[in-house]
Parts: structure tokens; sequence; C-alpha cells
């Protein structure tokens, strides 16, 4: 089984994270500021950089800074990107059409096969809730090759899909609960620049007292809530067997705990 290590910034990464993460997924626009011959974030090889696309764009300025985006980690060798939405496919056919030559832009349409022929792996994510057989074909017709089931399925349904599908779980994470267009927080005063991360955090207390964590996404201004308690199956890792992977999504952690939380599943 590999691990698929989503972090929230770079300073949560470790040597050691690296070294058994098949994938590192960072948001698209921080990871378009690692360039391709950066060896002291190297740490993170090209090979394992993954581009997390945003879950929600509004503003048309923010589609076109994501095209951008993308299309320059296309150009840097960036080969792998986590989808969170149905848009995220029209955004990397538009990504690779931006990419090829000008005889190719004008012999419409460009198909998703052209992803599996540039050797380009699209990660269906958890946000898309993908639950059974037909979901899982329907996606591969798109693009994609590697499948995060939903966490609302059980493992023995898990199991059974693995047994045909390159299939992974969540296998730990904070679940994001709500997804806002405006941040609520800001009308007391959290700073714009504040992403819900390590470096700064940004949470929630309700009247009972748990803290739920928020985070912004950007191009398009978007702040997700997320759970104040984590979702964690180190314990009951076995349970799935047959999945190719795993992913541990980390938000607030920082690199000791994200790399104490990654052992556990080695």
């Amino acid at each position: 089984m590999d691990l698929f290590v989503k972090i929230s910034e770079k300073n949560q990464i470790s040597p050691e994270i690296v070294t058994v993460a098949r994938y590192v997924i960072m948001d698209a626009e921080e990871l378009v500021k690692i360039s391709a011959a950066d060896t002291r974030v190297g740490t993170i090889p090209l090979h394992k950089r993954c581009a997390a696309l945003p879950t929600v764009v509004y503003d048309p300025d923010a589609l076109e800074q994501l095209h951008n985006t993308l299309t320059i980690l296309l150009y840097n060798g960036v080969k792998a990107f986590y989808i969170p939405n149905l848009y995220g496919f029209t955004a990397m056919l538009e990504a690779v059409k931006r990419t090829t030559t000008q005889e190719a832009r004008d012999t419409p349409p460009i198909k998703p096969a052209i992803f599996k022929t540039l050797g380009i792996t699209l990660i269906a994510g958890s946000e898309l809730n993908i639950a059974n057989h037909e979901a899982i074909e329907e996606y591969a017709n798109m693009g994609i090759t590697e499948t995060v089931l939903t966490p609302e399925i059980t493992a023995h349904q898990t199991r059974r899909l693995a047994r045909k599908y390159s299939v992974g779980i969540y296998a730990y994470g904070r679940l994001p609960l709500m997804t806002y267009r405006s941040c609520p927080l800001s009308v007391h005063g959290c700073p714009q620049k504040s992403k819900g991360t390590p470096s700064h955090p940004c949470m929630l207390t309700d009247r009972t007292g748990r803290a739920f964590p928020f985070q912004c996404e950007n191009p398009g201004g978007v702040s997700k809530m997320r759970n104040s308690h984590p979702l964690w199956i180190a314990d009951k890792i076995s349970s799935f067997n047959g999945i190719s992977f795993a992913i541990l999504d980390f938000s607030i952690e920082d690199a000791a705990a994200c790399t104490r939380i990654t052992r556990a599943f080695l």
C-alpha cells in the first residue's frame, strides 16, 4: 500500500515523509512557487509532486489564474494532479491544450485520453464521493487513474472495489464539513492572510469547547471548515487489505506530528 501525503504548507514536510510517500500533494498555487530545479525543498523530488486543484472557484479571473497555474506546472514537469470536483477535468484539459502546439490547439477536441498519452496521473479526490464501480468507470473515462473512495462506505465495500480497481481510502485527516464563499470568521477579525495551517491557525470554537479549523483556498478566496477531530484508521488499516494507497490529509498538524502520524501507517 502506497501513501499519498496531502499537506497545507511545505513546512509540514520532513525527509522521512518524502522518502515513504508515493506523492506529496500540495495546493497548486503553492506548488507552482517551487521551481522544477529547486533542490532545497528537495526534499520533494519532481516525480513525487502532486498539485491539488481548489475545491471551488467562483470568480472568472480566478479561473484564468488556475488555468495559468496548471499550465506552468505542466511545463515544469509536474505529472500528478488531485481533482476534487468536476470542473477540475475541464481545467486540466484547458491546461494541456495550452501546452500543446498551435496546430494541435486548432484540431478540436482534446480528449481525456491525452492524459494517459502524456503520462499524467489524475487522482479523484474523496470530495467526489465515489462509492461504486459505475462511478469509478465513468471517471476513468474522464482520465482518472487513481480513485480515493468516499469515507462513507464500509471496509467490505472498499475491499470489493479494490479487487478490480486502483482505489485508496481517506485514512487520516479532518474531514471538510462546509465550504464558504466568504469566510465567516472574517467578521471577527480573522486575518485575511490566514490559511488555516500550522503557521497561520484559524479556528472556530463552539459552545462545547470543540475547535473547528478553517482553511482558505486560492484562487477564489473560498474557506473550508474542517472537523474538530481527525479521522484515524491506522489501527484498522488491515481491514482494508487490497487497496492501492491511503491518503493522509494534514491541515493544522506541525512537521513533527505529520511525521509521527505517517509512521503509524507504515
